[in-house]
């Protein structure tokens, strides 16, 4: 759902920004900073633990 969102709105925003100023230049590096933001998240994210249901059901 997020990605979704972030494929309709991304290319809105960055013509909005192009509007706006004349250059795509700060709407693509705007949205490059955030998908590395997301990424850096993405890689510092851990397992969630197992329900506890699952874990008696398992052992």
């Amino acid at each position: 759902m997020i990605v979704m969102w972030g494929n309709i709105g991304g290319p809105v925003f960055a013509g909005i920004m192009a509007d706006q100023l004349g250059s795509y230049r700060l709407g693509f590096t705007v949205l490059a900073i955030l998908s590395a933001l997301g990424s850096v998240f993405f890689v510092l994210a851990r397992k969630p633990e197992m329900p506890l249901r699952a874990r008696r059901a398992a052992g």
